[in-house]
């Protein structure tokens, strides 16, 4: 990290697994959200050590399909994995500050 730089925060999307498919479904297939659950899981897990290894902060947000598809539709989106980013960052306590 460069010197006089806070360390980065980063929010880490909580999906539940009985939900995963339909925001799979929603969203559709691309690198960023694997085709299954497990597969997310590893892959956030992965991501959000390696954030904290470098002295980062991760906070959690667990996020709902229904809530999603309201945030998308109140902002004419369609979904994609930038507005989950975008979604869950509203969610968090790093997007009030």
């Amino acid at each position: 990290m460069s010197a006089g730089l806070p360390p980065a925060a980063h929010v880490s999307i909580a999906i539940s697994p009985l939900e995963y498919a339909w925001f799979l479904r929603a969203i559709g297939p691309d690198r960023k959200l694997p085709l299954s659950w497990q597969e997310w899981s590893v892959q956030l897990r992965h991501v959000d050590r390696f954030l904290m290894s470098m002295g980062g902060r991760v906070e959690c947000v667990p996020v709902e399909y229904r809530g999603f598809m309201r945030y998308c539709a109140d902002r004419s989106e369609r979904p994609s994995h930038a507005a989950l980013q975008a979604y869950a960052l509203s969610l968090s306590t790093l997007g009030r500050s």
